[in-house]
């Protein structure tokens, strides 16, 4: 039996942009939906009118616990008239040509306790392998 923080580190990815690390993503299902934060795979520029125009990064790649790496486009439902909340609450859905990967079961907020215990993994600082660490909600 796979133990909880080997799943959690091999359902969590290294996510790039224009081949330099920029964040982590989670496997969220298994067909190559990966979870991630909005200003992970951002793209901001100077527009004319001096302000300045947010998109997505058109270079994004994300690395599995195995090494592999593969392109990754942002899911229609981060899209067009989803923008904006996408955005607004720091959110991005990726999307890989990948199947059978290892996902890690999301729950609820609601569900949790003070006191629960709960795992955070990343790639802190572009380290090229991900940190696990264990803890307890402390408050809601």
């Amino acid at each position: 039996m796979i133990q909880r923080h080997q799943l959690i580190k091999e359902s969590t990815v290294q996510v790039f942009i224009n081949g330099q690390p920029s964040g982590t993503g989670f496997i969220i299902s298994e067909d190559g939906l990966i979870g991630t934060c909005y200003h992970v795979v951002q793209y901001a520029q100077p527009a004319a009118n001096g302000q300045t125009q947010i998109t997505y990064a058109s270079n994004i790649e994300v690395v599995l616990h195995d090494k592999k790496r593969f392109r990754a486009d942002v899911h229609s439902s981060c899209q067009n008239s989803n923008f904006v909340n996408s955005v607004s609450k720091d959110f991005c859905i990726l999307q890989i040509s990948c199947n059978n990967l290892k996902s890690f079961p999301i729950g609820n907020f609601g569900d949790a306790t003070e006191g629960s215990n709960i795992y955070l993994c990343g790639y802190p600082l572009g380290i090229n392998q991900p940190v696990v660490s264990k803890g307890m909600l402390s408050t809601k």
